[in-house]
């Protein structure tokens, strides 16, 4: 939830950056990420 929250603020500061692609790849990253190591666990 913690990175969640700064990718929100992420976005909130730099929308158009956040818009571009990256941002993308690392909010979808970010929760498979998280969920495939509670998975593993």
């Amino acid at each position: 939830m913690a990175m969640a929250a700064a990718i929100k603020e992420r976005m909130a500061s730099q929308p158009a950056m956040n818009n571009a692609r990256p941002p993308t790849v690392q909010i979808r990253g970010q929760p498979v990420a998280q969920k495939s190591g509670c998975c593993s666990s």
